[in-house]
Parts: structure tokens; sequence; C-alpha cells
């Protein structure tokens, strides 16, 4: 049954995408944080604040995510309400500001859930009130290869303060807000099963965006049987670090159009595009071999200025060259043995 709940897990509006984004996001911001292995961010002090070091944790896995402007999945299905998304490898998610940080839905591994009630995690701009406690409740139904499921569920945010932040490199980052999410997701399956995910977090958000540089998570997912017995169960805790954020595109774009890195990769790695100088957005990019075949390709968001790449494993080594459909950009890459 693991593969089941593993699965399922997929589609959850994970902390790591649910929590990532700021009201003074634009399409084309970057964000790459960090997979770290768990260790327990302290209680803030009585008084409210304390230093925080986020210098500590092992470094598992690194990503990119990039917001994009145009609230649509690759199946036309519209994000009315939402007034921006994020992509992060292949998973995109739907998010408002206004007075509150609402979440929407998502798509990811072809699936799209649309919150008919949706997610709403906290006020913004945070208070300064010690043990504030702001909760809501969520629903939505959804189809997976023509099962409907059915989802519920609440999350519970509880203000802790503000502090230092101390990361690696030397940067004490002030004006930190302590932020306690509490999070219950219900899933009722069509045969009568339960799975339930169970999230707690503490997380460090940046004043200015709203942004959490630091994160620790710790999950639980139960699958339940029609009567109430658990067909099986898993628990895991890390964290999440933003190690660069970019906001500024066009600073790249002033020194050349279009930025490609790293160069030389490796074929089944991840290489970052980044581009601010065209006139138009491209809508895919295309992988071109030494011959100008067309080996393979992949759409890009409307808006965005920036793009994660996965190099196909099957690309053998050599000069490549990553183009447009539009064709107003041609950057050779190398695929190293």
């Amino acid at each position: 049954m693991r593969h089941s709940l593993l699965f399922l897990t997929a589609m959850v509006p994970f902390v790591l995408n649910a929590q990532l984004t700021g009201p003074s996001l634009l399409p084309g911001d970057t964000v790459v944080q960090q997979v770290l292995s768990f260790f327990e961010i302290p209680n803030p002090e009585a008084d409210g604040s304390t230093v925080w070091d986020g210098t500590q944790g092992d470094v598992l896995d690194e990503s990119m995510s990039v917001v994009f402007s145009a609230p649509l999945t690759p199946w036309g299905k519209s994000f009315a309400e939402a007034d921006f998304g994020v992509e992060s490898s292949g998973t995109m998610t739907y998010y408002d500001f206004d007075l509150a940080h609402t979440y929407y839905g998502g798509v990811q591994n072809g699936v799209e859930v649309v919150y008919d009630d949706p997610e709403v995690y906290m006020p913004l701009p945070f208070g300064s009130v010690l043990g504030e406690v702001w909760t809501d409740a969520f629903a939505a139904t959804y189809a997976v290869d023509g099962d409907v499921y059915v989802r519920g569920g609440s999350v519970t945010a509880t203000y802790q303060g503000t502090g230092t932040l101390n990361l690696p490199g030397g940067e004490a980052m002030s004006g930190i807000h302590c932020v306690d999410l509490a999070e219950m997701i219900v899933d009722t399956l069509p045969m009568g099963w339960v799975y339930t995910i169970e999230v707690n977090s503490r997380q460090l958000f940046d004043e200015v965006l709203f942004v959490p540089r630091l994160t620790m998570v710790s999950l639980t997912e139960t699958l339940y049987d029609e009567n109430g017995g658990i067909l099986d169960a898993a628990s895991n805790s890390f964290g999440l670090r933003i190690s660069d954020y970019l906001m500024d595109v066009a600073d790249v774009a002033a020194v050349s159009s279009f930025a490609l890195y790293p160069n030389p990769a490796k074929a089944g790695e991840e290489i970052h595009a980044v581009w601010g100088g065209l006139e138009r957005g491209p809508g895919a990019f295309l992988i071109l071999d030494g011959v100008g075949r067309e080996v393979w390709r992949e759409r890009v968001w409307p808006g965005s200025r920036a793009c994660n790449i996965r190099l196909p494993e099957s690309l053998s080594a050599g000069t490549y060259f990553l183009t447009t459909d539009q064709g107003n950009v041609v950057k050779p890459f190398v695929i190293q043995p």
C-alpha cells in the first residue's frame, strides 16, 4: 500500500510550496531553497524576541521555484481568483494576497485540485500580539482516473514573536517573525478509505516579503480502511532554508538578455535559465543537437522570466543549443560525460 500513500502525498499543498511566497513577489522571481536535516527551532524568549541560528542542518537537496503570472494550468483550468502561481519541479500552486495569505489549489502529476473553500493561512501583514491565533477550514473535490476524492481540513497559525535569524555566510536578518502552523488534511477515497496528513511546522518569516527563510516541518501520513483500521502510516521531519532569492531579473538582463547555469552540466541534472531582455517571453524551450535537430522541448509559463530545466538522461556528452519556440535566443551549452 506504500505506493498509494506516496502518490497521494504528492498532491498535498505541501509546506514547501504553500508557504513559499509573499505579497511583493513578481513574475520571474526565483527562490532557491535547501532541504535540511531536521533540527529544533527554539521558542522565542519570554519577551517575544530571540536570535535563531539558521546555519545548522545538513543540506540534503536543493531546488529552485519560479513565480508566474497566468492563473492557468497546462490543461486550461483557470484559478481565476489567484493573483500568481509558483512552479517547482513541475508542480504548480496558486495564491493571492489581499488581507490574508490564501491558497487556491494546484497541479501535480496531471492532477488538478481546485479548492471550493480556499485555505487561508494567516492575516497579512502580521500583527504584534504574542499568541494570536488564526484558524481556517478548507475543502475541495477532485478526480483521479475517474474516481472522485473529497478533501477537508483545517489550518491554525499561532504568532510567536520576532527576532533575528543568523544565516550561512554571516548574514543576519532582523525583523524575523516566528509563526507556528498546524495543518490537518483529510481525503476521503472512493472505496471508503480515509487518508490524512498532519503537518506541524515552525516558520521564520522575513517581515518584508513574508517569505519563510527557515522552516522546520514534522508530518505524519496515515491511511485508514473503511472501518477505521490503519493500513499504512509514515512520518518524516526535515527543514527548509532559502539560500537565494532573486527578485530583480532585470539586473541579470542588463549584463546579458539570457543566462544559463551551470554550464557545462551533466545529463539528468537541472540547469537554470533566466531571461529579461526579450520583447516577448518564450512559450517553450527547445534543446537542439549539434546539427540542429530538436531533441527535447518544455513549455514555459506566460509571464515567467526564469525556469528550471531538467536535462534528459538520454543526452550523450557534447555541445547542444538551448533556444525558444520564437527563435529569439540561442544559447550553447555543454553536457559532460
